[in-house]
């Protein structure tokens, strides 16, 4: 009777919380199960209701029994103060919580008291887990942060969570954000879901540009051998582009990336359009490369999404690359003639440099316990979901 009636005055005193729903932040939605077990995990197992209801032998007896305080049907059961955190529609402010522990502690005060104050103790220990600092290797660190108060429905614990990129410097890295809302999905019963928005993909990516790790100058040394890459080739190809040029000379491609990447989410499909520049040289024995001509080219990779505990880790696969020419130092040719065989450089040597650079990966908030290894991975417009039952 008595957690029916702590339930009925916590719900009386309750105040809804409204939060930012279709926003380009971190969405998260918990089962309203998990909430319920990581308190309950927390109190049990951690030392604040030890300290409040002393050492405890057995959890069949006492206290901890079937019906004691933290029992089926007692105050800290799901059927007690666990529906308050389960059912409410929003959080309690912090004035409110003083006024419910002050009105529950004229019930029990030498009791009910410290055991509420370890409830709520509990409560925002969990939710302040969600803020924490993840770094992204060499390009900076993404802070979480809670836009909101938390949103509770009769299913799920809403968390409406901004992430915030910050170089290695600490300064706020900026990039722009889509303006339209994201429309995410409605959640399944029994199942916790987070929403990642473009925003953090073309963040990461747009941080790989700044600091130049999209740029690459390929030599024949880390091309394989099957792939061919001399001015014999080249001739075969487009032999108006060699000049006066000798066979058998050495290539050297340099390619530079000064536009950030355009990363797509639509139609379960994730894309990234890499715009570059690329520039063919001859290498000359004992000299400088000798320029032969620069092309404007386009990169486009399907990227292949996979989660894990902290991370939504990306791998890149090369769909096409389409170039133009841009200038030449002999004749003009039609530059469409070499994509094949820039694909397959692209393919061998450029594609693999960037996905050890993108291991990094996309950080994820960590929201209590729930684990999104094996989340089902949904790609929406302008975001990925992310689902895992309990």
């Amino acid at each position: 009777m008595l957690g029916v009636y702590t339930l009925l005055l916590l719900w009386g005193l309750a105040t809804p919380s409204l939060g930012l729903l279709e926003t380009v932040g971190t969405l998260a939605r918990i089962d309203k199960d998990e909430l319920g077990k990581a308190i309950q995990n927390s109190l049990v197992g951690g030392p604040i209701l030890q300290n409040v209801l002393g050492t405890v032998t057995s959890v069949n007896q006492g206290l901890l029994g079937a019906g004691g305080l933290l029992g089926g049907g007692g105050l800290l059961s799901y059927g007690g103060i666990f529906s308050l955190v389960e059912e409410l529609s929003g959080l309690l402010p912090t004035p409110i919580f003083g006024l419910v522990e002050q009105t529950l502690c004229k019930v029990l005060p030498g009791l009910l008291c410290p055991v509420v104050d370890s409830v709520l103790s509990v409560v925002n220990e969990l939710l302040g887990a969600t803020l924490s600092l993840v770094p992204l290797g060499p390009l900076g660190s993404v802070e979480f942060t809670l836009a909101t108060l938390p949103l509770i429905s009769n299913q799920y614990i809403e968390l409406d969570v901004n992430p915030i990129v910050k170089s290695v410097t600490g300064d706020v890295i900026d990039f722009p954000k889509p303006r339209l809302p994201v429309k995410v999905p409605p959640k399944e019963d029994h199942t916790s879901q987070v929403t990642v928005p473009l925003y953090l993909f073309s963040t990461v990516f747009g941080l790989l540009q700044t600091n130049g790790a999209l740029d690459l100058d390929i030599t024949p040394e880390v091309v394989p051998r099957n792939i061919p890459l001399t001015t014999t080739d080249l001739a075969a190809l487009a032999p108006e582009a060699l000049g006066k040029l000798p066979p058998g000379q050495h290539l050297l491609l340099s390619i530079r990336v000064t536009k950030a990447p355009l990363v797509v989410l639509k139609s379960k499909k994730a894309s990234v359009s890499i715009p570059a520049t690329i520039h063919v040289l001859s290498s000359v024995p004992q000299g400088s490369p000798v320029a032969l001509f620069q092309m404007n080219g386009v990169m486009t990779l399907n990227a292949q999404l996979a989660p894990s505990t902290t991370k939504l880790h990306i791998s890149l696969s090369l769909e096409r690359l389409s170039v133009q020419l841009a200038s030449s130092f002999s004749q003009p040719f039609d530059a469409s003639r070499l994509e094949e065989w820039l694909s397959d450089v692209v393919r061998a040597v450029y594609v693999q440099r960037l996905n050890e650079h993108l291991e990094v990966g996309i950080p994820l908030p960590k929201i209590l316990n729930v684990n999104f290894a094996n989340s089902a991975v949904d790609i929406i417009e302008n975001a990925v979901v992310l689902t895992v039952a309990p």
